[in-house]
């Protein structure tokens, strides 16, 4: 044979062995790629609660304690073929509790030592953030429904705003809404914008000269007399809320770094998982890709979460501050309301009268709205 065919043959063979390296390759990367998101999207559905594999990973607190007692569960699939087998070992695991919060917390004592220094974090699937709004309003009862007044010493429930991070990460910087009421009794009613609600303006009394309703805007104005006089009451409170906020932030130094501990949070834990994935103490173990899979997956969510709770953060202030420099206290008053836990719980023992002020004026609109929609005036 010519030396030359042979050449030709020998770099045919060597072209196609490098094609054929790339080819498989790209294949195994992909595979990858597809056993990843099936651990992250992959659910299970039980007691209308969905669960994935990585859910587990994530609650138990991404460690190699996790990753074992994972492994001793039958819950660790090796690759995308033995998932199938591993949601439903899930599931069956599941359904011997009362719930899937007490199926992880007896997880959690499975593996005590890792569980008692990671709990001091809180619950992890919901993350403590700050919350904004454009409007101020307030929920009224449906017609035909009680309510009552709260009793003197008794403040109004109020709940932590919570971002659920699990259903949606990418994005969000804060937990913004059009409608978080400042009271809310019960499920039922409307959410009503505080500022508009009973506002009569002079294209209203124009319209009703050439309507000839004239005479039946001047007794709707004046019947909303009332609501206007306590509006203004409830935007003072607010506005001396907005005011103590300021005071604090004066005169305590640094008043507001506390609140920066929830990205501080997400920073360490970010560290500790990048940590542990470099030291790899499963790298021997038969499920160590899919502890790969999941740590990575892991890390990236911790990044994640430590940028979207410092956004909020900064947001929420930012908003703060805004509202008051551009001439509404009162909205900024609301916000630090809406905040008053991450604000001042723990740290500032007067800010319950405050609240306390701003929860019965307001509790005065809501029962003046009622009156006024039951006459039909609004």
């Amino acid at each position: 044979m010519e030396p030359f065919s042979i050449i030709l043959i020998v770099l045919s063979l060597l072209s196609g062995s490098a094609i054929s390296a790339r080819a498989l390759g790209r294949y195994r990367k992909k595979k990858k790629q597809l056993f990843r998101a099936s651990l992250v999207e992959h659910a299970v559905n039980i007691r209308g609660e969905d669960l994935t594999i990585f859910a587990l990973f994530w609650d138990l607190g991404v460690s190699d304690y996790a990753l074992e007692i994972m492994a001793a569960q039958r819950v660790l699939p090796r690759d995308i073929s033995e998932l199938p087998a591993a949601l439903e070992q899930f599931e069956h695991l599941v359904l011997n509790y009362e719930s899937y919060g007490a199926f992880s917390r007896d997880m959690l004592d499975a593996i005590q030592e890792f569980y008692d220094l990671h709990k001091q974090a809180g619950p992890r699937r919901h993350v403590p953030a700050l919350k904004s709004t454009d409007r101020k309003s307030i929920k009224i009862a449906a017609i035909g429904s009680t309510q009552t007044s709260p009793s003197k010493n008794e403040l109004i429930p109020y709940h932590n705003p919570i971002l659920d991070l699990d259903r949606d990460i990418d994005g969000r910087v804060a937990a913004r809404s059009d409608d978080i009421p400042l009271l809310a009794f019960g499920s039922d009613g409307d959410v009503i914008d505080i500022d508009e609600v009973g506002v009569v303006s002079a294209l209203d009394f124009l319209e009703g000269l050439f309507y000839g309703s004239f005479k039946s805007k001047i007794d709707k104005w004046f019947k909303l007399r009332q609501l206007r006089r306590l509006k203004t009451e409830l935007d003072q409170e607010l506005i001396d809320f907005h005011q103590y906020f300021v005071n604090q932030t004066r005169c305590v130094p640094h008043f507001v770094d506390h609140i920066y501990d929830m990205a501080t949070r997400w920073e360490k834990e970010k560290q500790r998982i990048e940590a542990l994935r470099i030291k790899r103490p499963w790298m021997n173990k038969p499920w160590s890709k899919v502890a790969d899979l999941l740590v990575d997956h892991a890390l990236e969510k911790a990044t994640k979460l430590q940028t979207l709770a410092r956004d909020n953060i900064d947001f929420t202030l930012g908003r703060i501050a805004a509202q008051a420099r551009m001439g509404n206290p009162s909205l900024a008053g609301y916000l630090v309301y809406l905040n008053q836990h991450a604000f001042f719980a723990g740290r500032s023992p007067g800010y319950g009268e405050g609240v306390r002020k701003i929860e019965r004026a307001a509790y005065r609109v809501q029962q003046e709205i009622v009156s006024l929609k039951r006459q039909g005036v609004i």
